[in-house]
């Protein structure tokens, strides 16, 4: 019977400690899952603080990378009134070049014009294709007369509209300063 009572009492014992072996073991899986949880929790925290400080790194770069776009954006600006005031300048004497070049031959052409009617009026000797070519050498040259008395109204009623225009641009310049 001593066996049976050892066999009796090794269940006895172990159906009596299983529970409390199972529970102790319960314990420390919830222990290390805790701790597990409390470990994921901070990394999460640290993380975030990380990921925070990074965006906020970000909006700062973002904030100094727009101002220095604008601020190129107010030099280009300037750069750019500068360069048309430049080019409107450059326009200027362009146009003012040929137009005294244009009414210096308007000059000479009236001025040979008067020649040849003079000529034509008091003729030397000539013969009939002589005057022939005459007048219509009188004729071409007052056609080209027209013609460039013409381009040069154009040109002084452009420049009349262009700078009436200049001063209305100067006023809104004016104005935005």
């Amino acid at each position: 019977m001593d066996s049976a009572i050892i066999i009796a009492s090794f269940a006895f014992i172990t159906a009596a400690t299983t529970p409390l072996i199972q529970s102790y073991i319960r314990r420390q899986d919830k222990k290390a899952d805790y701790l597990r949880q409390d470990e994921v929790a901070e990394r999460a925290k640290t993380d975030n603080a990380k990921l925070l400080e990074s965006q906020e790194k970000l909006a700062s770069q973002n904030n100094e990378t727009a101002r220095l776009l604008v601020q190129s954006n107010e030099k280009s600006d300037h750069r750019s009134d500068v360069q048309d005031a430049k080019l409107d300048q450059i326009h200027t004497l362009v146009n003012s070049n040929l137009t005294a070049e244009m009414q210096a031959r308007l000059v000479t052409l009236r001025s040979f014009l008067d020649v040849s009617l003079k000529y034509a009026l008091h003729p030397p000797t000539m013969g009939e294709a002589e005057l022939a070519e005459l007048a219509s050498s009188i004729a071409d040259t007052r056609s080209e007369i027209a013609k460039l008395a013409a381009q040069l109204e154009d040109r002084l009623q452009q420049t009349q509209v262009a700078s009436e225009q200049l001063q209305v641009d100067l006023g809104k310049d004016r104005t935005k300063s």
